[in-house]
């Protein structure tokens, strides 16, 4: 296709005293998990994704950068390629101020000048080997890993529930055998790897009992976003007006879901991306994953979840990052300032 893709990226600096002492005037008095300081932390490793991007995806048109109103020191704010957007330039008025990454999420659609197809990165994910426009768009469908789960929810982990929720707009809307039987062949595929035995041990439900979660940038369409807005209104509406995030929210998730349900995907391998997940391990040993995944890159897209950890923990995994990118991208990208 001629059409451009475009990409999206959430940033926000937890070290910001201005945008600190805004959170303090709303911060509820028991903040749930998913609220907590490590959330908002800066790990240092922005400037790689930047130079990743254009290393490796060189065909994207624009990155539209998205921001409470703080910037990077380093960011180049005169770069032709960037569209710098505070969250007042896209979201309503009567959802600001917000400090929940779902409504910031929930809204791209109303970025001025996004494209229809658009790659959306979180500040902890990144691409690391060369791609092409077809890894991630075939035509107009994003390319995804289809695969059902079962969220296991626990009252410390809020997120499951939020999951949870995803799913069930998805089944007000779609009837999942249906929905499998018409795109079957994009549901059982061996490139799926393993993820696929939770797909075929979960064919019996009755309705989608859940999506596997790649957790890397994700390929999506303007147009599905509306198309949600337009089908659940009070639901997405009911999360913008949180202004932290909450249990029984729903997130961007729900947008990629959407999309596989109604078959307007194609398949890519599993093989693709990967995440690392710190609270998994040791937070320095899963760091040290990461550091021999970059090293000699396996997969094109990765995502280094943060977890809690002490402060003398999170120095050492930071410069153990930090070393590692500085390794595998050496070179100043054309959103960086000369001498920063």
């Amino acid at each position: 296709m001629s059409e451009p893709i475009d990409v999206v990226i959430a940033w926000v600096d937890g070290s910001d005293p201005e945008w600190l002492a805004e959170k303090r005037k709303y911060d509820p008095k028991t903040p749930l998990p998913g609220n907590a300081g490590h959330h908002f932390r800066d790990w240092g490793t922005l400037r790689y994704l930047f130079r990743g991007i254009e290393t490796y995806m060189p065909w994207v048109r624009t990155v539209h950068f998205v921001t409470w109103g703080h910037l990077p020191a380093w960011l180049d704010v005169s770069c032709p390629r960037l569209h710098l957007v505070r969250h007042e330039d896209y979201i309503p008025a009567e959802y600001l101020p917000t400090f929940s990454s779902h409504v910031i999420e929930l809204n791209f659609h109303r970025i001025e000048g996004l494209a229809e197809r658009f790659v959306y990165y979180n500040d902890d994910q990144f691409v690391i080997r060369p791609t092409t426009e077809n890894e991630f768009f075939d035509g107009v469908l994003p390319r995804d890993v289809a695969a059902l789960n079962v969220h296991c929810y626990a009252l410390s982990r809020p997120v499951d529930l939020i999951q949870i929720r995803d799913v069930g707009v998805v089944n007000e809307h779609f009837r999942f055998r249906a929905s499998l039987r018409a795109n079957w062949c994009k549901w059982l595929r061996l490139s799926s790897g393993t993820v696929l035995l939770r797909t075929l041990l979960l064919l019996g439900c009755p309705r989608f009992a859940g999506f596997y979660q790649t957790h890397c940038a994700q390929p999506l369409l303007k147009s599905t976003y509306k198309e949600v807005w337009a089908a659940e209104p009070e639901v997405l509406e009911s999360t913008c007006r949180n202004r932290f995030r909450g249990p029984l929210d729903v997130n961007q998730w729900v947008m990629r879901e959407w999309q596989m349900a109604s078959g307007r995907f194609t398949p890519r391998p599993a093989s693709f991306s990967r995440a690392f997940y710190l609270e998994k391990n040791h937070p320095v040993e899963g760091v040290r994953a990461v550091v021999r995944e970059l090293a000699r890159p396996k997969h094109s897209l990765i995502c280094v979840n943060d977890a809690a950890m002490t402060d003398s923990e999170f120095d050492e995994c930071r410069q153990l990052v930090v070393g590692a990118f500085e390794q595998l991208l050496p070179a100043k990208s054309s959103f960086e300032l000369e001498g920063v």
